[in-house]
Parts: structure tokens; sequence; C-alpha cells
């Protein structure tokens, strides 16, 4: 048995593991089983600095913590895109949290997500109020404005959390489905007809957005 073990020396706190590497000399067909021990906290530095690919993180209560662009470079509010906090006031838009999300990207040249443009959950309690017909007015608008206000936004969840397990029983096990849907064309033959229609509808802003199941 051979045992190699060396120091990682990238990037590692002050209490350094070891990269511990064992080869088993009888394992079948001579094939080598590689075991690696964990490494301890990184002191610093983006893992994913260099990539082709982003390691991101959301904000932290409506704050951006000092020390975010040290860890990650993709960022995504957790709260501030959602409708309820953009429009808590029918037709008074306060989009002053949601744009420092997109600052600190652009300041920062990291990506950054829209998070969400539809989600049952923390949406203006105010569409309860309204007929279905002025509740797709609404959604419209919400949707335009948001294409209008970041042209050029990177990422978006479209929907979030639309999944129910049976989504004709509105009590069945399920996240947070909008109650509005009919306003979208309601479940429909697939049961999510709402959902796709709402990626249909006629805005810039669905050109390049994904949804979150």
């Amino acid at each position: 048995m051979i045992r190699i073990c060396k120091n990682i020396k990238q990037q590692i706190s002050k209490k350094r593991s070891l990269l511990c590497i064992k080869r088993l000399p009888k394992f079948p067909f001579r094939l080598s089983l590689w075991l690696t021990c964990s490494c301890t906290t990184y002191s610093g530095a983006q893992i994913a600095k260099g990539a082709n690919k982003f390691l991101g993180n959301i904000t932290t209560s409506f704050e951006i913590r000092p020390d975010f662009i040290t860890y990650w470079n993709q960022i995504t509010g957790e709260n501030e895109h959602k409708w309820e906090f953009v429009e808590e006031t029918r037709d008074i838009m306060d989009w002053s949290k949601a744009d420092s999300i997109a600052s600190y990207a652009k300041e920062h040249n990291i990506p950054w997500k829209f998070h969400a443009l539809v989600w049952g959950n923390q949406y203006p309690k105010w569409m309860n109020e309204l007929s279905t017909d002025e509740q797709r007015e609404e959604i419209i608008e919400w949707l335009d404005s948001a294409a209008q206000r970041y042209p050029d936004v990177p990422m978006i969840d479209v929907v979030n959390e639309a999944f129910m397990s049976d989504p004709n029983n509105w009590d069945a096990k399920k996240h947070y489905p909008i109650p509005f849907r009919d306003a979208l064309g309601g479940t429909g033959i697939t049961g999510f007809d709402w959902d796709s229609n709402l990626f249909q509808d006629g805005t810039g802003t669905l050109a390049k957005c994904d949804s979150d199941p």
C-alpha cells in the first residue's frame, strides 16, 4: 500500500488539511481507489473565478454582505425583485432595492438574476381583490415594467414553485402556485396552461428566461 500526502497550498486557512491519496494495488482489475480528505474552509477568493461557470448566492435580508464578492461571482436578490416588494401599493412601483442588485452586479462585472416575476406567495395582496380581467391587465403591466426596467437582464425566474401534485386540486400537496392563474388561462388541458401562457405573453422580458419548478 502506498500513501502519498501533500499540503494543499492554494486558498486554505491556517488550519490546513492534507490531501491523502491511498492506492490499493489488490483492487479488482487493478483499478485504483482514491480516497480524498475534505478540505477546511477557504480563507477567501471566489472558487469559480476564471471558470466558464459561476458560483452564486442570494442577498440576506435585503442587504449585500460586505464580503460577498470575495466568495461569489453571481448574485440573486432573495426578495428585491419579487412583485410584492416592488408594487406593494397598486400602480406605485419602487425599484430602489431591486436596482441595487443590478448595480452591484454591473459594478463588479458579474451576472445577476431577476427572482422572480410570478410566485404564489410574495405577490401584491391587492391582486386578490381584482376581477380576472383586471388581474391579467396587472400581470401584463408588471411584466412590461420589468422588461423596460431591465432590458439587459442576464437571467430571469419567470415562475417560481409552479408545481402542484394535482393541478386541479388546490388542496393537493404543492409549493406556491399563483392563486390568480385563471387570469392566465387556468389549468387547461395540460394542468399547467397558465404557466406556458405566461412564457408566451407579449413582452420582451421573456426572451431570455427560465422557470424554477
